[in-house]
């Protein structure tokens, strides 16, 4: 379980999309309810321009900005890939200090 202390010496930002507004609150539900991030800020409308499969394509997708403790980044990330539906989502992270 995180503890504020960790979150401020070791703070970790990951972002993450799903296809819509439901699915993206519902895992930072599940993730708040879990410990693996202490916030979840949800964007609940992006428009995402790919190429997947050969393809150029665009949609709407909702964000998530998780805020976590950089030694909790990967169980923030488990299980995405049975919710997005490619299989394969895009999940970028980074660490760094708040305020520094």
């Amino acid at each position: 379980m995180m503890t504020e202390l960790a979150i401020r010496i070791y703070p970790a930002l990951v972002w993450r999309a799903l296809p819509d507004r439901d699915a993206i609150v519902a895992n930072g539900n599940s993730l708040l309810d879990e410990g693996h991030v202490a916030c979840a800020n949800i964007i609940s409308e992006v428009v995402s321009r790919f190429a997947w499969m050969a393809k150029r394509d665009k949609g709407m997708e909702a964000v998530a900005l998780l805020i976590t403790d950089s030694a909790l980044k990967e169980d923030a990330n488990s299980g995405l890939s049975a919710l997005h539906p490619c299989g394969e989502p895009a999940i970028a992270s980074m660490q760094g200090g708040f305020g520094q």
